[in-house]
């Protein structure tokens, strides 16, 4: 596109106006960061780093043979979602996850895509991330932790899978169905929201309830302002 003699990149505009409508809610504690009571709704959380995520990593790969069982909690037997959630508790006890029933230590794997990560894309994957699956009927069905990329379009994790019936190393395709099931993206887990005098808030309450009803709505809505900002930093 032109204005008068200048080319004017498109996708470089459209990336800076996302950035600035981000820090736009950012600045005017809009309910891009949680919803709830007044006490969450405006405060912002960081993500785990790098170390925490290793060591839920070595968790989750330490109990690799332990048995596959919808709801089980752990040690010896996990289904998906409480594998991720026993994974991290065991490194950090201030690590909690939204449940829609109040307050828990752990949630679905869907209430964890909806509530309990920033959502990343594949390239700012690293060791110990959460990664999604989802099915035809469900959206988010099965989750893991990342492990390491074995091809451009192929990676390795380590989750509780009901198709083995038991704790596996796993690898699956960012682009092609695999079993009925297709790819549908990382998260990096969150911290809950800082209390003023420093302590951990013990629920994480952070869905997205303002961008509408459905998953897939709310994906679309944070990923185009979260993701496209993070572009736009890059420039």
């Amino acid at each position: 596109m032109r204005i008068g003699n200048r080319k004017v990149d498109c996708a470089f505009v459209f990336k800076w106006y996302c950035a600035l409508v981000f820090a736009a809610l950012m600045l005017s504690g809009g309910s891009i960061t949680g919803c709830g009571n007044d006490s969450t709704r405006h405060r912002i959380r960081s993500a785990v780093n790098g170390r925490l995520s290793l060591s839920a990593l070595a968790s989750a790969e330490s109990k690799i043979g332990c048995g596959y069982i919808w709801g089980g909690k752990g040690p010896d037997f996990f289904d998906c979602s409480v594998l991720i959630t026993w994974s991290y508790r065991q490194n950090d006890g201030s690590i909690t996850f939204d449940a829609a029933d109040g307050f828990s230590s752990q949630g679905s794997i869907e209430e964890i895509y909806d509530c309990d990560v920033w959502h990343i894309g594949p390239q700012l994957a690293r060791p110990g991330d959460i990664v999604f699956i989802g099915t035809e009927h469900e959206f988010i069905s099965h989750g893991g932790l990342f492990i390491k990329w074995l091809t451009h379009d192929e990676f390795s994790f380590v989750d509780a899978s009901s198709y083995h019936g038991m704790v596996v190393r796993d690898s699956f395709s960012v682009s092609r169905e695999i079993r009925g099931q297709r790819f549908v993206g990382f998260g990096r887990l969150l911290r809950p929201p800082l209390l003023a005098n420093g302590a951990y808030r013990g629920k994480w309450d952070s869905c997205f309830p303002a961008f509408g009803a459905g998953s897939k709505i709310r994906k679309f809505a944070f990923d185009i302002i979260t993701d496209r900002f993070l572009d736009a930093t890059k420039l």
